[in-house]
């Protein structure tokens, strides 16, 4: 028989860590134009022109909606390389220009993470964005 206390505690643990956080806050920087054509961390090579990001922890190809949170614009970016820094997202030149995060180099910005369902919408954004633009 287990105790409600070691119940309790397994069920922290495992609760934690099977639950990754949908949505969280994070600082946005964008990468620097001396990783173009680099290797990243899933074996891609790094352009400015494709809607890409690094962060520390998040799984690599994982789809997320960046909201640069003054201005409310968002762009969806998939994660392919890492980032030293917690609590940080780098995202490429592009992306970082349709969220108009390039003017100050660094923002404060809402984080969420998508299912592979968006995939498409990510292949298309520049289209849909060119309309609107």
């Amino acid at each position: 028989m287990v105790s409600r206390r070691c119940k309790g505690v397994v069920n922290k643990v495992f609760g934690i860590l099977s639950q990754e956080k949908k949505v969280f806050n994070a600082s946005a920087t964008y990468y620097h134009d001396k990783f173009e054509n680099r290797k990243t961390s899933s074996g891609e090579i790094f352009s400015q022109k494709k809607y890409t990001a690094a962060h520390k922890t998040l799984p690599l190809n994982t789809l997320v909606r960046v909201t640069h949170l003054k201005n409310g614009r968002s762009v969806l970016v998939k994660v392919n390389d890492r980032c030293p820094r917690s609590g940080v997202i780098d995202l490429s030149l592009l992306a970082a220009k349709r969220i108009l995060l390039h003017k100050t180099g660094t923002a404060k910005v809402k984080v969420e993470i998508l299912g592979q369902e968006y995939l498409e919408l990510w292949e298309k954004q520049n289209e849909l964005f060119e309309m609107f633009d």
